[in-house]
């Protein structure tokens, strides 16, 4: 089945340009200074059209879905097809499922910090960097394009802005 045929079946209606692969994994962060294990996503584009350039890499946070491993965003199949999506169209994309939320391997010790833009923040930065680690092992050829910021942004299942500073 094609790629096209496959986002649309998760409610994306677009023109891939590129096939994507996604990916889940696990990674090292921390929860209120305790190192912990989380897991994310990644997706990327794949196929010959790309040639040697760097490509944008994305952090996605999904909407909060509930408070436990079974709301996290990599079990979803929706937001599976958005981070192919996403990759489809020449990005590198990192969804991290939030701290307390895990898709896949042992579950989460910790509780989820429902609606908190720091831990939520924190996760996604380190996951960033773990996919950035990541792409170099699963595709040696690809290289991603990281733009590091004072501020990482997240938009928040209420709508809103949610700013958290990285020091």
């Amino acid at each position: 089945e094609s790629l096209g045929a496959i986002l649309a079946a998760g409610g994306l209606n677009m023109t891939p340009k590129h096939d994507a692969k996604v990916y889940r994994f696990r990674y090292t962060t921390q929860d209120r200074g305790q190192e912990i294990e989380a897991t994310a996503m990644i997706g990327f584009p794949v196929g010959a059209s790309l040639g040697n350039v760097p490509l944008p890499l994305l952090s996605y946070s999904h909407v909060t879905l509930g408070f436990s491993d079974a709301c996290a965003g990599g079990r979803n199949f929706v937001y599976q097809m958005a981070i192919a999506g996403m990759a489809s169209q020449g990005y590198v994309v990192v969804a991290s499922d939030y701290i307390g939320m895990t898709s896949h391997g042992a579950p989460s010790t910790v509780t989820h910090a429902y609606e908190l833009g720091e831990p939520a923040a924190i996760g996604a930065w380190d996951a960033l960097r773990a996919g950035e680690s990541l792409i170099t092992q699963l595709e040696p050829s690809k290289r991603s394009l990281l733009v590091h910021r004072k501020a990482l942004y997240r938009y928040s299942s209420r709508n809103a802005l949610d700013r958290t500073m990285l020091q």
